[in-house]
């Protein structure tokens, strides 16, 4: 996936939450002087991170990338 800041990381889904998204204004609270955009995929990184992106962020790998396949 590609983070915000430039950067790319691989990893697995591990969660789809686009039933949870709210339609129209999609923030969410998160207490009295926060609030959040949610995001699509629930993505557990290969360093043991969660992160969360959506469909834009997603880059399906090849087989040739994708360190999974040669093992």
């Amino acid at each position: 996936m590609n983070l915000p800041e430039g950067e790319s990381v691989t990893g697995t889904i591990v969660e789809d939450f686009s039933d949870m998204i709210p339609v129209g204004d999609s923030s969410v609270r998160i207490d009295e002087h926060r609030r959040a955009q949610p995001r699509r995929w629930g993505i557990a990184v290969d360093d043991q991170t969660l992160v969360f992106a959506d469909d834009p962020d997603v880059v399906a790998l090849s087989e040739d990338e994708d360190p999974a396949s040669s093992e």
